[in-house]
C-alpha cells in the first residue's frame, strides 16, 4: 500500500491557496471580484490572503502593512 502523500489538512491548505491565487490572477488581483467569484465575503479572501502568505503575490498588492498581526 502507498503512503498518503499529504495529510488532509496540508492537502486543503495547498488547494485552497492555489484556488486563491488562480483566481486573484484571473481577476487581475481585483479582491473584490476575486471574493465573488468564490462566492466569500471580501474580508475572508483578505483572511485566505495573510493566512496563506500570499498577499506579497498577489496581483495589485500595494504594499501596505496590514493593520493587524
Amino acid at each position: 500500500m502507498e503512503p498518503i502523500p499529504l495529510p488532509l489538512h496540508e492537502a486543503l491548505s495547498a488547494f485552497k491557496r492555489k484556488l486563491v491565487l488562480d483566481v486573484l490572477e484571473r481577476y487581475s488581483g481585483n479582491r473584490s471580484r476575486a471574493a465573488a467569484a468564490l462566492k466569500i465575503e471580501r474580508t475572508s479572501l483578505l483572511r485566505l490572503i495573510r493566512e496563506f502568505e500570499i498577499a506579497e503575490l498577489a496581483p495589485g498588492h500595494r504594499g501596505r502593512p496590514s493593520s493587524r498581526r
